[in-house]
């Protein structure tokens, strides 16, 4: 008969073996707990978290230990006597709130124990066949059957802990191990793992090779602390401005003699249950190598050559507005050659800025980020003016372009030209080519115009005569006179559109007064003028440039985009001057034209002499509105 203490010292003993033994042996366990009940068979079924019903499943699904205490044969004939089909009958577990179901089996007795921590986690349970009285004692000793299935299911999920460690830990090898990019694994300044590529890198034949080695042997200038984590700033390394966000820069030197330039990344991790560092590694000895090459080119160049770092990173398919912010707040001047370096410096004394961040500020402005970004990070020639004083501009030729790691804009490259002589010279050029305009029409006017006037009086006076003498000729001597009536008219119009009048004898407002008058006048358009009444310009070569400006924007509107009603307005709005041109035209996309159109480069041509900004906004079939904005 078996005593309580002896059930007490088989669940410590069963206690022992689970919890503290780093791999049990089951069916010890199994036949010890048999023999202190005097069992004749247990078995302990383990259900995987993957079946899918609990009735029926195949013997392939479950992990099944079997003790009998007669041995190995005693063992597989009672499996094939009680499960011939292979099939494990669950059914005694269709109530398994009661503890110690039993049922009879080929005239024995028998009771199923399910393992479970609630009715939501069941990892299996233990079958027990029992002969003689003492067992069957045990298996009606309900604190006993709870305390043994509580072990079980603390044994059983200790095992699924450790099952998902270990198959976790097999991923991360495996993912270390076929990494393309080289990974060092490290603890205490020693390489513990590494993978291939690792080992390429390094100039050593195989990973193996590698582990037990310094890591501070590979890397030149090397302080015991080459893969260490960076600490919270992400400015530690052996580069200046080389890193960003954890991201370092050191030259390794490989086993065979030869060098190579690395970016790297360094983690903290448990590697073998201790700690140790991963670092993963590029290779930008290539990337590096062309940077330098570059930096000797931009060196002796006549073109002002700078680079911007993001201190943060800007994913590209970002909104085009928010990259542009992003860029105004975390893009930072990091080098410039001697030329630029010079440039700045003159703009920074000329416009008082406080630093060359401050002049790139003026120069690498929101617009031309704009267009910066709408490039695809790829900009070409664009001209870009900036104010340094109240009464001198300076103006550029800037290219740029970005560079994309990973899909992240991480710095932009730029170059510029300044072009202010050429930009004065053409501006002083279009001024003599506009007064030589006005020189033109005025003397179409005062001379071939009289001329046609004269002959038109004394044609008509001829012909009047000859009607009086029924001469035949009189009709003649009337068309004549209406020719030179007619060449007269165009002579006005061709003086008009060389030199109107108003622009030059009267304000800006007159002369886009005018403008639409004789618009309006055109069959199948209309054109009206709004003023604000109290805006005008007198400034002869400002009015100028505005009225070609709205002159070129109202042909472009009734040539291309074919619009029926357009409006021309001259007002001041936040302090500042604005002529606004708006059509009800087809409309276009500006980013694809403006490349190609000589008009829209006419009128930014002409703002930026003023100084002013130009504004395009148009999408097919909306029309279009153009604004010049006065600074």
């Amino acid at each position: 008969m078996t005593s309580q203490p002896t059930i007490d010292q088989s669940l410590m003993l069963l206690s022992h073996q689970l919890a503290v033994s780093a791999e049990p042996d089951i069916r010890n366990v199994l036949g010890m707990l048999g023999r202190t009940i005097d069992a004749e068979c247990l078995y302990l079924v383990r259900i995987p978290n993957s079946a899918a019903s609990l009735h029926k499943m195949d013997a392939e699904d479950v992990e099944l230990t079997l003790w009998h205490r007669k041995g190995q044969a005693a063992e597989d004939a009672w499996w094939k006597n009680h499960y011939p089909t292979a099939e494990i009958d669950l059914q005694p577990l269709a109530f398994p709130s009661i503890p110690g179901a039993s049922r009879s089996a080929n005239g024995s007795f028998g009771s199923v124990l399910p393992i479970m921590s609630d009715p939501d986690n069941f990892y299996g349970y233990l079958g027990i066949e029992c002969e003689g009285e003492s067992c069957r004692k045990w298996i009606h000793n309900e604190e006993a059957s709870s305390t043994l299935s509580s072990l079980l299911v603390s044994y059983l999920r200790r095992r699924e802990v450790e099952q998902s460690l270990l198959d976790s830990e097999e991923r991360w090898r495996s993912l270390v191990d076929n990494h393309p990019e080289p990974i060092l694994i490290t603890a205490k300044g020693r390489i513990v793992h590494t993978n291939e590529a690792g080992a390429d890198i390094l100039g050593l034949d195989s990973p193996a090779a590698a582990v037990g080695r310094s890591a501070d042997e590979f890397v030149e200038g090397a302080s015991n602390q080459s893969f260490a984590p960076a600490n919270g700033s992400g400015r530690t390394g052996t580069e200046p401005n080389a890193e960003r966000a954890g991201l370092r820069r050191h030259r390794l030197r490989r086993v065979d003699g030869g060098r190579r330039k690395v970016e790297s990344v360094s983690i903290p991790i448990t590697y073998d249950g201790k700690p140790a560092v991963q670092t993963v590694l590029r290779d930008i000895t290539e990337q590096g190598q062309s940077e330098e090459r570059f930096r000797a080119i931009s060196q002796t160049i006549a073109e002002a050559v700078w680079r911007v770092e993001l201190k943060e990173p800007l994913r590209v398919d970002t909104f085009p507005q928010i990259q542009v912010d992003h860029i105004l707040e975390h893009g930072h001047l990091i080098e410039s050659n001697e030329v630029a370096t010079r440039l700045f410096g003159d703009i920074e004394r000329q416009s008082g800025a406080a630093s060359h961040d401050e002049v790139l500020e003026l120069y690498w402005n929101r617009e031309v980020i704009d267009s910066f970004v709408r490039s695809g990070y790829r900009l070409s020639s664009q001209e870009v003016s900036i104010v340094v004083s109240s009464d001198a501009s300076r103006h550029f030729l800037t290219n740029a372009i970005g560079t994309v790691e990973d899909d992240m804009l991480v710095g932009i490259w730029g170059s510029c030209i300044e072009v202010t002589d050429r930009v004065e010279m053409e501006r002083r050029l279009l001024g003599l080519l506009e007064e030589e305009q006005e020189r033109i029409g005025r003397d179409l006017h005062d001379s071939v115009g009289q001329l046609l006037t004269g002959i038109r009086m004394l044609s008509s006076n001829l012909a009047a005569q000859l009607a009086d003498a029924e001469d035949e000729h009189a009709g003649v001597a009337q068309r004549v006179a209406d020719f030179a009536a007619e060449a007269s008219m165009h002579i006005a119009d061709i003086h008009k559109g060389l030199a109107p009048p108003q622009l030059y004898n009267e304000g800006v407002v007159t002369a886009l007064e005018e403008l639409c008058t004789t618009i309006d006048s055109l069959p199948g358009a209309s054109c009206r003028f709004e003023h604000d009444g109290s805006t005008d310009i007198s400034d002869p070569e400002t009015k100028r440039h505005l009225y070609r400006i709205a002159q070129e924007a109202v042909n472009n509107a009734l040539k291309h985009a074919e619009a029926s009603e357009i409006v021309i307005t001259l007002e001041r709005r936040g302090g500042k001057s604005v002529l606004e041109i708006r059509d009800d035209g087809k409309g276009f996309n500006p980013d694809e034209c403006s490349g190609n159109s000589l008009g829209l480069y006419n009128m930014r041509h002409r703002a930026s002499f003023l100084r002013a900004e130009i504004s395009i906004e148009s999408r097919p079939g909306t029309g279009t509105r153009i604004a010049c904005t006065m600074r």
